[in-house]
């Protein structure tokens, strides 16, 4: 197949942005395709740097949905993934010749061998049955599908649910047992490329990845400055974790930044590299990375090697036991409290934010990490008032008047497990009420509830409330910081307690009204002003008592202390 016939079909290559040096190594592999009816689409929020970079430059474009592609043929890479030269070549004649809706070669090259590489030979799947064995690999890169059969079932397959739902729709999927995606040659001895090219070859299933994390990835060097961050298990871009990061970019400090993320890369941050939680690249940055830094503990199977120092930030005070204090920890078996103090073992430092953390976190934890008594990065901006220009943007994007009364819901089991019926309560709110809570259901015209769900940093979210409701979510204990009203829903607390156990009596010692039906709530919440009054003095006693340490400069004493010297 030839593409100065004439013959060729177009191929829209749409990247996901990311880092300026990996987005524009990406970019610089699709130009350098042997087909040359070809475009790189470049979607997504990126830098100024890198819309420089690529200004004027001949079959790329940037655009802010990837849908506005205009090849008959579509790919997605992720930034940082380059192709073999051929691939788009290769895809595009085993598309024209068979037909069909998807052609899939191997998703990536993994410590120099193909880890999806299970052909010797081209290979139809045809019927649901066949292509669903396709979707099961859930790669979102390294595949090609015709346009026209996107827009007919209204797919876009960007991510690994969306392309395994794509495989699936297809009547014909077909693999060729070529490498479609290229990384970077690895300056590692013969012996240990071919025990990494045999463990690869084991396929893309969690043991074989823990199989090579052990015996080959933790034996190449670590990369200095190199720091990986995770919030919420890749869920959000938020937490301690994401105060740290932003203070070490506002420092200039220079690191090399990735970010875990479980579902959408929506909302991450686009000068970072950006990985999969528990794909190759995931074990790869962990296993060479000098930091980890998360909020609620990494895989517990991966060891970590002594050259990486382990940050454990921790995602909120305790309210319900934790660690081995938990009834369900005490009643496991001898086994599964050896796998979690070996999980909690890796942790080098954790922080803290008051002496309630001292005695009931780490205890409960049976930690040997050392404790960093600076008060929760997350909660810097509770304490210094944040960014005015910020939670302006805030309000805007969620379309919100700045005179209504914002209260703000968070249980703390989120939008899976909310007791209150957001609809009805904020009708019983009234007018001058507005309820900021995250339930993407769809709520009628002139409803007062508002899906703060796209919000991803809750700091933000708390600094706009005037009132928080909550049941006993964390989240308390970092509003307290903001001295104004709260309110507690708590039906069911005490089976809950009875259950799980808790450190103190919150229904006894809560800073603020508690209620257990509804009706009363909403009473309760529209007389919000003299409840301000009323308990002024406890949130102002359970702020000192379970957030003593909190002074607005966490982030800036841990960068400090673990990343200020890497300057020199």
């Amino acid at each position: 197949m030839d593409d100065q016939d004439g013959r060729a079909p177009a191929v829209s290559v749409v990247i996901a942005g990311g880092a300026r040096a990996e987005l524009l190594r990406t970019v610089a592999s699709v130009l350098g395709q042997t087909l040359g009816a070809i475009e790189a689409v470049v979607a997504g929020t990126v830098g100024e740097p890198v819309l420089n970079r690529l200004a004027g430059t001949e079959r790329v474009r940037v655009v802010r949905d990837g849908r506005e592609a205009s090849g008959t043929y579509v790919m997605f890479l992720a930034a940082g993934e380059t192709l073999d030269r051929h691939a788009c070549l290769t895809l595009c004649m085993t598309a024209e010749r068979s037909g069909a809706q998807v052609v899939s070669g191997c998703g990536e090259r993994t410590l120099g061998r193909c880890a999806l590489d299970v052909h010797h030979t081209t290979r139809d799947y045809i019927g649901p049955l066949e292509t669903s064995k396709v979707a099961q690999h859930g790669a979102s890169t390294g595949r090609l599908y015709r346009r026209d059969f996107l827009e007919e079932h209204g797919l876009w397959p960007d991510t690994e649910a969306e392309a395994a739902r794509a495989c699936t729709a297809a009547e014909k999927v077909t693999v060729v047992p070529h490498g479609v995606l290229r990384a970077p040659p690895l300056a590692v001895s013969g012996a240990l490329r071919a025990k990494a090219g045999r463990l690869a070859r084991a396929g893309t299933s969690t043991r074989a990845k823990r199989l090579a994390y052990r015996k080959v990835l933790t034996r190449l060097p670590v990369r200095k400055g190199s720091v990986v961050f995770e919030s919420g298990r890749g869920q959000v871009f938020g937490g301690s974790p994401r105060a740290i990061y932003e203070r070490l970019r506002a420092d200039g400090h220079p690191v090399h930044a990735i970010w875990s993320y479980a579902g959408s890369r929506d909302g991450f941050p686009t000068d970072a590299r950006l990985v999969r939680r528990t794909s190759w690249g995931y074990y790869w940055a962990l296993a060479r990375a000098q930091y980890w830094i998360d909020d609620h503990g990494l895989p517990g199977h991966l060891a970590k090697r002594s050259e990486t120092t382990y940050i454990q930030t921790w995602h909120g005070a305790a309210f319900e036991f934790v660690g081995f204090d938990r009834p369900e920890t005490k009643l496991a078996s001898r086994a599964a409290r050896r796998r979690l103090q070996r999980s909690i073992d890796r942790f080098d430092f954790v922080v803290v934010g008051s002496d309630h953390d001292l005695r009931t976190l780490l205890p409960g934890l049976r930690t040997k990490a050392e404790p960093l008594p600076v008060g929760q990065p997350r909660n810097d901006a509770l304490v210094t008032g944040g960014d005015s220009e910020r939670l302006d943007a805030v309000l805007d994007e969620l379309g919100v008047d700045g005179t209504d009364t914002l209260v703000l819901y968070i249980p703390v089991d989120g939008r899976h497990a909310m007791a209150l019926d957001p609809e009805r309560f904020a009708e019983q709110l009234g007018d001058g009420f507005v309820l900021l809570t995250r339930d993407a259901r769809k709520h009628g015209p002139g409803s007062r509830v508002v899906d703060v769900s796209e919000v991803q940093d809750l700091c933000l979210l708390m600094l706009l409330a005037d009132v928080l409701v909550t049941d006993h979510a964390p989240v308390m204990f970092d509003y307290a910081l903001l001295n104004r009203p709260m309110f507690f829903y708590t039906p069911g607390l005490e089976e809950r307690v009875r259950q799980r156990g808790t450190y103190f009596d919150l229904a006894h010692e809560a800073p603020g009204p508690v209620a257990q039906d509804q009706d009363a709530l909403a009473a309760a919440v529209r007389d919000y002003r003299t409840f301000d009054e009323l308990y002024g003095p406890a949130r102002r006693a359970f702020a000192e008592r379970f957030g003593g340490y909190e002074r607005g400069n966490a982030a800036k004493e841990i960068v400090e202390r673990f990343f200020a010297p890497q300057r020199g």
